[in-house]
């Protein structure tokens, strides 16, 4: 892995282990099963999985919202959807839901609806996955990751690109793709792992009742879309598009390997792999995650006086994204704190400066 940029200066070893422990490990997890804990998505992962779903059915007029699933609601309706989460009859473009046992999808689907499965991967075996997969009631089913935690396992419809593109026209929806940082539709591909064929020819039997992890389902060569009609958008767009989809998914495999570097301990190349996949794709929904549990890590250690704690949160936010000002001003008020006056002093002044260049580019707009 490359060392470190220089301007971005280098973190010390203790620092960094730290700072890893916070990306791959924080807050712990505990021991409860699966069913026994509520799946909870961040606003950020709420939208990307709803786009993920829109994604393979983007014509669709309704949906019908269970379990999990309910939780997205207010992003399907401001995609233009009528959402129905109580149950009412009727048959829906989208059925969605957490819950295990999907029996209901054929009696609730319109024709040519898709039917979509929200999994809660975390502390999953990989031999309960795999019976997810094989028994997912809709022909040829793809697997997406919006979160790490969050995955989604959903039908294929017919969509076509210009009708997913229309869905970023929505005024009602520019927040929340704001929100989950989806600049354009092609970031949504970022999510895609791949056909549930696929994924399924990635089990062994002597991993049954290992954890189910990212890294085990994220192909070398990156997987075929060829289920998204782009012969609907002009041939130059299309290109674009192509190739936004093919940087998202390199860049979602770089954060996916900075996290196994981490748990490897190499500490130095997991930030640098992070550095480096936030450059190109801040938004990534992997990669945010991280950052807000790093920034959640370091608001916690400043409250409760571990201030060491915090600096070096802080310190590996501005390593990942030195363009944040709000990390700058938190690596600056734990500096302060911990007597290092000179280094506060620079930071605040950086932070200052960012933020006048963006009151100064909103003025002249």
């Amino acid at each position: 892995m490359r060392g470190f940029d220089a301007q971005r200066g280098r973190l010390s070893a203790a620092v960094l282990a730290v700072a890893t422990l916070a990306f791959c490990g924080c807050p712990k997890r505990d021991a409860a099963p699966v069913a026994e804990r509520e799946l909870e998505m961040s606003c950020a992962v709420a939208v990307h999985a709803a786009y993920c779903i829109l994604a393979e059915k983007p014509d669709a007029k309704s949906a019908f919202l269970t379990g999990a699933a309910a939780s997205l609601a207010g992003v399907f309706e401001r995609a233009g959807l009528s959402v129905s989460t109580n149950g009412a009859a009727g048959k829906f473009d989208i059925v969605a839901t957490s819950l295990p046992g999907p029996c209901f999808a054929s009696e609730a689907l319109s024709e040519s609806g898709v039917f979509a499965e929200i999994v809660d991967v975390r502390k999953m075996r990989m031999a309960d996955l795999k019976k997810i997969l094989e028994g997912f009631p809709s022909p040829s089913p793809h697997l997406w990751m919006p979160g790490e935690g969050a995955w989604l396992v959903a039908g294929c419809g017919s969509p076509k690109l210009d009708d997913f593109m229309d869905l970023f026209a929505r005024e009602e929806a520019f927040e929340d793709l704001a929100v989950a940082a989806l600049s354009s539709p092609a970031d949504v591909f970022a999510d895609f792992a791949g056909t549930a064929e696929s994924a399924i020819g990635a089990f062994r039997d002597d991993e049954a009742d290992e954890e189910v992890r990212p890294e085990y389902f994220l192909t070398r060569d990156i997987p075929v879309i060829d289920w998204l009609a782009f012969d609907s958008v002009d041939g130059d767009i299309a290109a674009k598009v192509r190739e936004r989809m093919r940087t998202v998914q390199v860049i979602r495999r770089l954060v996916v390997e900075g996290a196994m570097l981490g748990l490897k301990g190499d500490e130095e190349g997991a930030v640098d792999a992070w550095s480096r996949a936030a450059l190109r794709n801040p938004g990534d929904s992997f990669l945010c995650e991280r950052l807000v549990t790093l920034e959640k890590n370091a608001a916690l250690f400043m409250k409760i006086g571990n201030v060491k704690g915090a600096a070096r949160c802080y310190e590996t936010l501005v390593t990942v994204r030195p363009d944040s000002a709000a990390n700058l001003r938190g690596y600056a008020a734990s500096m302060l704190k911990l007597g290092e006056t000179n280094v506060a002093e620079r930071a605040f002044t950086l932070a200052n400066t960012m933020e006048r260049k963006v009151e100064d580019g909103e003025g002249r707009h």
